[in-house]
């Protein structure tokens, strides 16, 4: 689900040094969606409604909410807990996920456990992001990147196979190379906070990237005993069309295989992966039987895959 608000390269070429050919060339970003006067819990909410009403499902058969997002609209609640009241669900689990570009799968990999040990049948797993709040409009090494939006998968422990294999890592070398520092200096919160925005190293985060989203695929290919070339869809985390045809190439890959919705969302961080799988799946691209790899990397630095059978 993306916010009505686009932003395109020339706009941003009006509000920075910049210009289409610049970051069409860097990124493959034409444009992105901006939260434009709308909040974290309406497109989270929105994305839910609408993976419920793709699987026919009543919101009350839904015993667990887990929301990936760096930036709810609220510490307390959750953004997943204002997820289960706005959908009408009066009794579930509900908790957010923080890992920035890995959030996605971290939360599915997260619910998938929660529903094992608990016995939740079926669990809503979100990822939205207003990346925009936070985005650095000065910066044309960053603010040509972000943008807003969510999506959302229902899970379910009735039919098929799903997860295959899953794997995550993450490493304390290089973590501060895509950050943002909130406003608690020194323990205590700041009277007159500067607003937090995001910094990235980029040559830091690219190299992790194309490196352990290539690991992360194999590793989790690996354990499900099927050949990465095997694998009938793979829809990364939207980073950077340029990381994305690395990781192709790395891996023995063609780009073809990759589901690419940069071009038209930008990065939308924990919210990438369910928005491209969303529109995958509605544009009729996956038969039942697919196998479909997720995978993404990022903040943290983190990164993770899940694979699983359609």
């Amino acid at each position: 689900m993306l916010p009505p608000t686009v932003l395109s390269n020339d706009d941003l070429a009006a509000m920075v040094d910049t210009s289409d050919e610049w970051i069409s060339t860097r990124t493959g970003i034409k444009r992105r969606h901006i939260a434009n006067g709308v909040t974290a819990l309406e497109l989270a909410s929105g994305a839910a409604e609408r993976a419920l009403e793709q699987a026919a499902a009543d919101p009350e058969s839904v015993g667990l909410v887990v929301c990936a997002t760096i930036l709810p609209d609220k510490i307390v609640p959750s953004l997943a807990a204002e997820v289960r009241h706005a959908l009408g669900i009066q009794n579930a689990v509900a908790f957010d996920i923080n890992s920035a570009c890995t959030g996605f799968v971290a939360a599915l990999i997260t619910a998938a456990g929660v529903m094992e040990a608990v016995g939740v049948e079926r669990a809503l797993v979100v990822g939205c992001e207003i990346l925009s709040r936070i985005t650095d409009w000065t910066d044309r090494k960053t603010c040509v990147l972000f943008a807003d939006g969510a999506g959302a998968v229902l899970l379910s422990r009735e039919g098929g196979p799903g997860f295959l294999a899953q794997s995550l890592m993450g490493t304390s070398e290089n973590m501060y190379a895509l950050s943002c520092f909130a406003n608690w200096p020194e323990g205590r919160y700041a009277e007159a906070p500067p607003s937090p925005l995001i910094t990235m190293g980029g040559d830091n985060v690219y190299r992790f990237a194309v490196t352990e989203m290539c690991a992360q695929m194999e590793l989790c290919a690996s354990r499900a005993g099927i050949a990465l070339g095997e694998i009938d869809h793979i829809v990364p985390h939207q980073a950077n069309e340029r990381i994305l045809r690395s990781v192709a190439h790395k891996c023995g890959l063609p780009i073809e295989r990759f589901a690419l919705n940069i071009a038209e969302a930008g990065n939308t961080s924990a919210a990438s992966i369910p928005i491209a799988l969303d529109e995958l799946n509605r544009a009729g691209a996956l038969k039942r039987g697919d196998t479909v790899m997720l995978v993404g990397a990022g903040g943290g630095l983190s990164a993770g895959a899940v694979l699983l059978r359609w």
